[in-house]
């Protein structure tokens, strides 16, 4: 479950509205203020296929750097059933990318890749929200999903 949960928050990171095939993205209407802005992003297979990989790719302007002190929170529910609530470090998710922590300010390129557990349920509906903070605790972005799982 974990490597799902990673590969989930890595997708999430930023995002004004986004519209995949299957998966839907919103940031939150709460925080006026995010400091992660999406250019593109593409996710691959879309739907979600539980026991391979992900393949996330995304582009966006940061506002403000970033750093390793940054923190995040996510809640995912299936089918309306609380899955998983706690917290995260975004930097852990991206060791290893093209693009570890700190960020710096100005565009940015991510592309990261993560096989989703074999025990994810298949179906959904995937529901929940991810919210990110830097070191100053400064909103990097909220988002609101929801997709299905193959």
């Amino acid at each position: 479950m974990k490597s799902f949960l990673a590969t989930l928050l890595v997708c999430l990171l930023i995002a004004y509205t986004v519209s995949a095939q299957n998966m839907q993205w919103n940031v939150c209407k709460r925080f006026s203020s995010q400091t992660l802005q999406i250019s593109s992003l593409s996710i691959s297979p879309d739907p979600p296929q539980a026991g391979n990989n992900l393949q996330v790719n995304l582009q966006g302007t940061l506002t403000s750097p970033m750093g390793t002190g940054a923190t995040g929170t996510v809640e995912v529910q299936y089918a309306g059933t609380p899955m998983y609530s706690g917290p995260f470090d975004p930097c852990q998710f991206l060791q290893g990318s093209n693009t570890p922590c700190p960020l710096a300010k100005g565009p940015t390129t991510l592309s990261v890749s993560q096989q989703i557990t074999p025990m994810a349920p298949a179906g959904g509906p995937y529901q929940g929200t991810i919210i990110i903070n830097d070191e100053n605790k400064n909103v990097v972005t909220c988002i609101d999903f929801n997709f299905m799982m193959n």
